[in-house]
């Protein structure tokens, strides 16, 4: 795979959240998306892969969020990005 721009990236998510928000009922849209990983550190290389973690409208009991087992792993994540590229309005 070839190492993709920081201006591929956030295009890329945004029309996706937009598609995807557009979709869905607005309690259950998409709040903001975080970049972290090595693109967020800035050492990606060509076999890196590109680490998001979205961040819900909805409410969800921290119950709940810990059920998959891939979830709870993401939840044990700190992005290290200083802020989000997409944020509700």
């Amino acid at each position: 795979m070839a190492l993709r721009s920081m201006a591929d990236i956030e295009e890329k998510v945004a029309g996706a959240v937009s598609l995807y928000n557009t979709s869905v009922a607005e309690s259950e849209r998409i709040a903001s998306v975080s970049l972290f990983g090595s693109y967020a550190k800035r050492m990606a290389h060509a076999d890196s892969d590109i680490d998001l973690l979205d961040d819900m409208l909805h409410d969800m009991s921290l119950e709940a969020f810990l059920v998959d087992d891939r979830t709870e792993r993401a939840a044990a994540m700190t992005p290290t990005t200083s802020g989000n590229w997409l944020s509700a309005s």
